[in-house]
């Protein structure tokens, strides 16, 4: 994650309400160029909000939080320790600089936090105008994004070919069974692609259906790490070594489509330099050709 929580948001003030919220607006502020700054894309960083926090404040709170301060979040997600469940939203959040504006994106885990699309947005588009100017847009995301290898400024939906709505979906908790089969499913594609498309790429011989495997490769991969945290957090723990793995893993997978790409222009370009080369030389052997026959039917020594 991109940066931590400021450890002002005291777990136990937030708890009591007894958290000074003077600071706030000096907070939003400065969590803006944090949050362009710091985050993109691929560099998300984690959010909590809870609308009317105070009779006066809604809070929102960015960053990676201590032990102490997700398990206080996890609790006002549902509906603990004198929250209101249907307040409280929270997940992943990042800046998308799309053509010049700046839109803060969030990925909300509706598996810890039931806080209603709806009163959320608005509320937090009432806060973008007063306390988050340097924001153009907030958005709502009900999948995860992932960048196009060839054109950064493309941006690309994640969406589960298994499911039909990914809103709805997210609001039911992952099973462990489901997980595990996109671990497996993970696992064969890995083998594949270090069997089956590294040998190729080596030796300059990959295809545009390389690059789409990898590219497939790559959405499964955020998929798997977006459903991971709607999981139980028995099986998200069983799965740490495999998310370290697969988020160093998934930069790496990026670079190669993007080389593959690469590779496979360059072996176009290299063709088509060659068949214009061959034109040339048939050009000049008839050329030659047909000097050859003038020779033999002028009589040099007139010219002399």
């Amino acid at each position: 994650m991109a940066f931590n929580i400021l450890t002002k948001f005291k777990p136990d003030q937030i708890k009591s309400r007894n958290l000074d919220t003077g600071f706030l607006s000096k907070y939003y502020k400065g969590i803006q160029n944090i949050l362009i700054q710091k985050t993109h894309v691929e560099q998300t960083t984690e959010y909590f909000f809870c609308e009317n926090y105070t009779a006066d404040e809604h809070l929102l709170v960015f960053g990676t939080p201590t032990a102490t301060q997700k398990m206080l979040f996890k609790a006002a997600g549902k509906g603990q320790e004198g929250f209101d469940k249907t307040k409280v939203s929270m997940g992943t959040c990042f800046i998308l600089n799309e053509k010049g504006s700046k839109v803060l994106c969030l990925y909300p885990n509706l598996s810890l936090a039931k806080g209603k699309k709806a009163s959320v947005m608005r509320t937090l588009k009432k806060m973008q105008r007063t306390s988050l100017k340097l924001i153009d847009e907030i958005r709502w995301l009900d999948a995860p994004l992932m960048v196009d290898s060839e054109d950064p400024s493309k941006i690309e939906q994640v969406v589960d070919p298994n499911t039909s709505n990914t809103e709805n979906n997210q609001t039911v908790l992952v099973s462990t069974e489901e997980i595990v089969d996109k671990a497996k499913n993970l696992k064969r594609g890995i083998e594949k692609l270090v069997k089956d498309v590294m040998p190729r790429y080596k030796k300059r011989e990959t295809t545009n259906n390389d690059a789409a495997f990898v590219k497939a490769l790559r959405k499964a991969g955020h998929l798997f790490l977006a459903q991971l945290t709607q999981t139980d957090e028995k099986t998200r723990n069983s799965f740490t070594s495999q998310k370290k793995v697969l988020e160093s893993g998934l930069p790496q997978w990026k670079e190669l489509e993007s080389r593959i790409h690469s590779q496979k222009s360059k072996a176009e370009s290299r063709a088509t330099l060659k068949k214009s080369l061959l034109g040339v030389v048939e050009k000049m052997n008839e050329r030659r050709s047909e000097i050859k026959t003038i020779l033999k039917r002028v009589n040099l020594k007139t010219l002399g």
